[in-house]
C-alpha cells in the first residue's frame, strides 16, 4: 500500500510540473491581435505591431519620425497603409509599409 501511495505522489508531481512548464511556454507565445479598419484611431504601439515604423514617410517621400499620440488610419493596401496624426495635422498623411 505504501509503494502505491508513493508512486501516485510521484505521478502527481510529474503532472503538476509538466502543466506548469506547458502553461509557461504557452504564455510566451501569445501575440497581440490588432483590428485594422479605416478611420479607426490607433496608437503608435498598435501601429508598430501591424506596420514597420522605420519605413514612415510623408507625401513627398521624405522619412518621418512618428511621435507618440493617436493616429487615424486613412487607407491601406496590400503592402502599405496611410495614417494621419489627430493633433498635428501639419504632418499630413504618413505612409507605412505593412509587416509581412
Amino acid at each position: 500500500m505504501n509503494k502505491v501511495f508513493k508512486s501516485r505522489k510521484i505521478w502527481l508531481l510529474i503532472l503538476i510540473t509538466l502543466s506548469i512548464a506547458y502553461s509557461y511556454s504557452y504564455s510566451q507565445k501569445i501575440y497581440k491581435k490588432v483590428v485594422v479598419k479605416r478611420n479607426k484611431p490607433m496608437s503608435v504601439q498598435e501601429l508598430g505591431i501591424v506596420a514597420d515604423l522605420d519605413s514612415a514617410r510623408n507625401q513627398k517621400g521624405q522619412p518621418v519620425i512618428l511621435e507618440s499620440g493617436i493616429y487615424i488610419l486613412t487607407s491601406f493596401k496590400n503592402t502599405t497603409m496611410s495614417v494621419k496624426n489627430i493633433k498635428n495635422l501639419d504632418l499630413g498623411i504618413i505612409t507605412l509599409d505593412i509587416k509581412k
